[in-house]
Formats: structure tokens, C-alpha cells, sequence
């Protein structure tokens, strides 16, 4: 389960609905629809999963680790490639 923290108790947040329903902790497939930061003692949690059990249809840009492989890869669309860019 992960935990997104927007930076609740900013004055300028005291009254933006969307950063507070950012401050819950989330779990299954969640989509953001901007950047999302990190503060220094937080984590992202990134899908990790065997070659096998890639999504079949993600996003352009859906990011994962492929623990069969161990290595961080993204989809571009028409196919998986490394950090490289070579086809995995």
C-alpha cells in the first residue's frame, strides 16, 4: 500500500479538496494526472512483476520492474523497452 502526502498544512492547501484527498493512503491501480513528487522520507511504489505478467494493453509511459529481467522498463506505446532503449 502506498502513501501520497500533498503537502497538507501549507496554508495554501487548507482549503484545496484535491490535496487532501491526495493525503490518503491508496491502494490497487491508481492514475495520476500530474507529476508526482516525493519528500525526502517518502516513497513511490512502483509495479513490480515477472515478464509473464505484464500488463497486455497499458498506457504509453506505464513504467514497471520486470523481476524477471531485473530491470526497470517502460512502455512506448507499441512495446516494452529498457532505460536504454532496447526491446525487452
Amino acid at each position: 500500500m502506498a502513501q501520497v502526502n500533498a503537502g497538507i498544512g501549507r496554508n495554501k492547501d487548507k482549503c484545496n479538496p484535491a490535496a487532501r484527498r491526495a493525503q490518503a493512503k491508496i491502494s490497487g491501480t491508481t492514475f495520476f494526472e500530474d507529476d508526482v513528487t516525493g519528500s525526502a522520507n517518502g516513497t513511490v511504489v512502483i509495479l513490480h512483476a515477472n515478464t509473464g505478467s505484464r500488463p497486455s494493453s497499458p498506457a504509453t509511459g506505464f513504467l514497471m520492474y520486470d523481476t524477471t529481467i531485473s530491470q526497470m522498463i517502460t512502455y512506448t506505446g507499441s512495446g516494452w523497452v529498457n532505460f536504454t532503449g532496447t526491446s525487452v
